[in-house]
């Protein structure tokens, strides 16, 4: 069960939204592309690209493309997009965080 702050109450189900977006059907015969695959698609490259911009975060974006979690972060690996997007300073952070921790577990 969900909390929507849309209706202030529990809802049992996912609340959607549907997007319409105009392509003339030249379009897609001309890229050999049914409905179903531009839909598809299209969303894959949303997904991707609100991960990249890191407007979602890596579970949101693959409830788009209707992957878990982990095919999804199999999917962006195929098509070389970071899973794991630090700057230089975020990984030295991480890095001397773990040295941290490892000096905390095997001292003594």
């Amino acid at each position: 069960m969900l909390f929507s702050p849309r209706y202030d109450k529990f809802v049992d189900e996912v609340i959607m939204c549907t997007l319409t977006i105009p392509i003339p059907d030249e379009i897609l015969t001309a890229a050999k592309m049914s409905q179903d695959e531009a839909i598809k698609d299209m969303k894959t490259a949303f997904a991707c690209q609100m991960f990249k911009d890191h407007r979602l975060p890596l579970w949101q974006s693959a409830k788009i493309c209707d992957m878990d979690k982990f095919e999804f972060a199999g999917f962006l690996t195929r098509n070389k997009i970071p899973v794991i997007d630090y700057s230089v300073g975020e990984l030295e952070q991480e890095v001397a965080m773990l040295e941290q921790m490892h000096q905390f577990i095997h001292r003594g």
